[in-house]
């Protein structure tokens, strides 16, 4: 079992647990969950104004979005990608982003697709387009979105290598339509519906430069590569709800005695063989991984030479844990029985969640093909 107890209680695992499925059907958490994410401030570990200007740091970051992934996948999907969008306060000016600190329910949601289009105006631009997979958006406060920039004439702005420019921007929640697209398998409450913005102004203090440091904070986590914090966050989805799964398995499944079987299938050897090498490849991967995440978080805080390396290295890391992750979790499913094929299952929601995280396309393995 995870050790989760610098996170939460075993009380409140149990309230997580105990509104997942429920969570599920409605498609969206309850107001115990919510009113517990803010309680928590689990949102503003990233922010520049968290624990009296200190943020937690990446690996430190990685470890809690892991175990509330274990707790459930929806809250820590949400969560990770809430608390992440949250942490762009770093890259405006510190008067707005203290300005928005003010709001202790501040929730971010947004996409990294560059399907925006922004065109300059009096003090900021004009932004329309249309996004995808926003998650949390039915919580959200703020947005965020990436666009193309355009000058008053509407033509595209371009940097010195002639390349179109983009930009990060950020607007209330009151400006955005949201589409209903986020009818999936699993992550339900997750609410990863596509948005739209129809020329809707925004001045030039809440537009901000991800691949820029910050301009005010010196704290480390704001030179910390972004694809980097990325890839590790959604690699820690996968890790936590695979150790959900494996918890699971050993009080649920092991237990049984198949269909016209005649021992428990924790005692059939070819399972025990077969966890066994799944489960150590599992936790060998996941121990090298968060070794490689706190190589590249030192080398950062440090301003060490090797940090494109580290940052190669956690890349490979994060992949291979995905790929064992994964075969963790389908390897062992044939050896549950029926068990996950009702919706209303704990371990067939753990699956469900799962399959749908390992889809993301930073580590698909498309993206290494």
């Amino acid at each position: 079992m995870i050790d989760f107890s610098n996170y939460f209680s075993v009380e409140e695992l149990g309230l997580i647990r105990s509104k997942s499925i429920e969570s599920e059907e409605k498609a969206r958490f309850s107001e115990e969950i919510i009113q517990l994410i803010h309680t928590k401030k689990w949102l503003r570990v990233a922010m520049p104004s968290f624990n009296d200007g200190n943020p937690l740091n990446a690996y430190e970051i990685a470890l809690l979005f892991e175990v509330l992934a274990y707790a459930d996948g929806s809250l820590g999907w949400a969560i990770n990608l809430g608390a992440g969008a949250n942490m762009f306060l770093g890259y405006l000016t510190k008067t707005t982003a203290t300005e928005l600190n003010n709001n202790p329910k501040l929730w971010l949601a947004g996409s990294g697709a560059l399907t925006g289009k922004a065109v300059k105006s009096d003090g900021g631009y004009v932004l329309s387009g249309q996004w995808k997979y926003a998650s949390g958006s039915l919580y959200a406060t703020h947005f965020t979105a990436n666009a193309y920039l355009y000058d008053e004439k509407e033509q595209p702005i371009l940097n010195e290598k002639n390349q179109p420019v983009f930009r990060s921007f950020l607007f209330p929640a009151e400006e955005v339509s949201i589409i209903d697209t986020w009818q999936t398998i699993g992550l339900k409450a997750s609410c990863s519906n596509d948005y739209k913005v129809n020329e809707c102004y925004i001045a030039n203090d809440y537009v901000f430069d991800l691949t820029e440091q910050s301009n005010y904070s010196n704290y480390a986590l704001y030179r910390y590569s972004f694809d980097a914090f990325a890839i590790a966050n959604i690699t820690v989805m996968c890790t936590g709800m695979a150790l959900h799964f494996i918890e699971l398995f050993n009080r649920d499944i092991k237990t049984k005695k198949p269909l016209y079987g005649t021992s428990k299938v924790g005692d059939m050897p070819q399972v025990t063989e077969l966890y066994s090498i799944l489960t150590e490849n599992f936790y060998r991967s996941r121990s090298d991984f968060f070794q490689a995440l706190q190589l590249l978080w030192d080398a950062v805080e440090n301003n060490s030479k090797k940090i494109l390396e580290l940052e190669r290295r956690l890349e490979q890391e994060a992949k291979k844990l995905a790929d064992t992750s994964y075969e963790l979790v389908v390897g062992l499913y044939r050896y549950c029985g029926m068990n996950p094929v009702f919706t209303n299952s704990e371990i067939s929601k753990v699956v469900r969640d799962f399959l749908v995280a390992t889809q993301h396309y930073i580590i698909s393995p498309l993206q290494f093909v």
